[in-house]
């Protein structure tokens, strides 16, 4: 069995391994992450069935939103976390962008090919 000395240690070093990345200022933002990508996910999974357009268009404005609040924030010690967050939200902004774009682009070849078949018959 572990004394209290102990087990608190454990838990020292637990959080420490959670916080080390940022300033010790901002040792809340490993929370705030979590949320962020609960929000992105559950907002465009909820938004999704109102349409790929619109789904499209909030996963952009909150992709730029959070790559926004990230700049402002600098809750990170290193340069290179820092870029390398800041380079993941531009990505997930750009990848949402060329999947919408790319699912129209399907669609339209989809309905010229179907227009051409039925003016063959």
């Amino acid at each position: 069995n572990k004394k209290k000395g102990e087990e608190k240690k454990d838990y020292e070093v637990l959080v420490t391994d959670l916080i080390y990345p940022y300033k010790s200022d901002k040792f809340w933002f490993e929370a705030y992450e979590l949320l962020r990508k609960l929000t992105q996910t559950s907002l465009i999974g909820l938004i999704l069935p109102v349409g790929v357009e619109t789904a499209s268009a909030v996963a952009l404005n909150l992709s730029l939103l959070f790559a926004t609040l990230l700049v402002y924030l600098q809750p990170y010690q290193s340069n290179t976390d820092f870029i390398l967050a800041l380079f993941s939200l531009f990505m997930l902004a750009t990848f949402t962008q060329m999947d919408w774009w790319f699912g129209n682009a399907s669609d339209c070849a989809q309905d010229l090919f179907s227009e051409t078949l039925l003016k063959r018959s």
